[in-house]
């Protein structure tokens, strides 16, 4: 996800961002490289949002931290989540992200098929943890899935997400 919003194929500018289970912020950050208006990394754990704030200091960034999607008060332009459905109960998760934004994007790498509707799959792509766990393959193919298709913007934008 990050990769994809620094090269640009997931358009951020100006935009009003959150990360939801940001671990270390590294998605988040790149939104806020990328030109993000407002970035929020959500995540409920306190090691990993203090690690964020480490990273974005780190990155001379400007992320706001908060451990709920409820502490975010202003308007969503965008939801995104990264391997956070790994377990069947955590797909009430899109729930929580539905209930603050319409536009949700979602890369997961254990989610072989979506089977909330609200969502569609828009693209893949292999990758490998670093240092490299010697996983099993398939799970080196993140799917994404999208709530909103196409993003209310133009459908030059749709097609370059």
């Amino acid at each position: 996800m990050a990769r994809r919003i620094l090269a640009g194929r997931l358009d951020v500018r100006d935009k009003v961002v959150a990360d939801f289970g940001a671990g270390s912020g590294v998605v988040a950050i790149a939104a806020k490289m990328a030109g993000a208006k407002r970035v929020f990394a959500c995540d409920i754990d306190a090691t990993c949002r203090e690690l964020t704030q480490l990273n974005a200091a780190f990155n001379q960034v400007d992320v706001e931290v908060v451990s709920s999607l409820d502490e975010v008060q202003c308007a969503l332009d965008l939801v995104v989540a990264s391997d956070v459905l790994y377990e069947a109960a955590n797909l009430r998760f899109l729930d929580m992200m539905l209930g603050v934004c319409a536009d949700v994007l979602v890369a997961d790498s254990r989610l072989k098929s979506m089977p909330d509707k609200r969502f569609r799959y828009i693209d893949r792509v292999y990758t490998t943890s670093f240092p490299d766990y010697q996983e099993a393959l398939e799970n080196n193919e993140v799917r994404f899935y999208r709530s909103q298709w196409p993003p209310s913007g133009s459908v030059a934008e749709a097609k370059e997400t």
